[in-house]
């Protein structure tokens, strides 16, 4: 199958274009109202015994640019990265989607608090265990799938493990979404930064690649994904026979202009 030439006015026009549907925080100029939030460790991490602003660093983050936040942990308790109301609400859209952040701690000897925490207004407690940022001093990168993946428990790190629906009404009334900043066995012990915060929805089958045109969805879409579509394309792998005459899904055997047609429609189409 020899593919046919293809309209690049269009290709070059959507690649341009990265989908701003997610919820993010760079950190890049200030801590975006993120705030400290301590509470008795284990159990289901309540209630709260403190809360503090955290203060903003001006020094290269995970993803190298300026800014991250950083604590320095005072507490015996449990210390926290508590999220702003741009993280909670209604969040049902991101059912099947991504929580994506980077930590970095300095000490990494205590792991039995290692969470990421969902408190909801009439739902359970969802407690999610993510390992510690090792090795220490080092950006380490999460992505945490919002889905009924056997990993999100209720009410503690070792309870029953959540089910679709709880995971479902947890995400449609967040009331705080945490991150643990607790990986030093004494205080004050460790110093924790944070990067990099993403929540975003499940992406459309035009999800195809990640940083650096690498083939594999990154959840992300943006113009990695047109540099692999098109290898795709001209390799003839059959990922990339999305369309037939008209423009429309699915494919027909043949690499054409349908094929590019269906893609961007895809990719337009965004995570949700």
């Amino acid at each position: 199958m020899t593919p046919s030439s293809i309209s690049l006015s269009l290709v070059i026009a959507a690649a341009s274009t990265t989908l701003a549907q997610d919820v993010v925080s760079h950190f890049n100029e200030t801590a975006e109202g993120w705030t400290s939030f301590v509470c008795n460790c284990g159990g289901n991490y309540g209630p709260t015994l403190s809360t503090n602003p955290y203060t903003w660093q001006p020094g290269a983050g995970y993803d190298g640019q300026p800014g991250y936040l950083q604590a320095t942990d005072p507490y015996g308790n449990c210390n926290f990265f508590s999220a702003p109301p741009s993280f909670t609400g209604n969040r049902s859209i991101y059912l099947g989607g991504r929580l994506d952040f980077a930590l970095r701690s300095n000490v990494v000897d205590w792991t039995s608090d290692d969470v990421v925490v969902i408190v909801s207004s009439g739902a359970p407690v969802l407690v999610r265990a993510i390992g510690v940022p090792a090795p220490v001093n080092t950006w380490v990168s999460y992505s945490i799938p919002l889905a009924a993946d056997g990993n999100w428990r209720v009410a503690t790190k070792t309870g029953a493990a959540a089910t679709t629906t709880q995971v479902s009404a947890a995400l449609t009334n967040i009331t705080a979404l945490r991150i643990s900043g607790e990986y030093g066995s004494t205080a004050p012990a460790e110093i924790v930064g944070l990067d990099g915060v993403r929540l975003s929805r499940a992406c459309s089958a035009a999800d195809v690649g990640s940083q650096g045109g690498i083939a594999g969805p990154d959840h992300i879409l943006d113009n990695n994904d047109f540099i692999v579509y098109i290898d795709y394309f001209f390799a003839g792998n059959p990922l990339a026979d999305l369309g037939r005459q008209g423009g429309i899904a699915p494919g027909d055997d043949t690499f054409d202009n349908n094929d590019f047609i269906v893609f961007i429609d895809l990719f337009f189409d965004g995570c949700g």
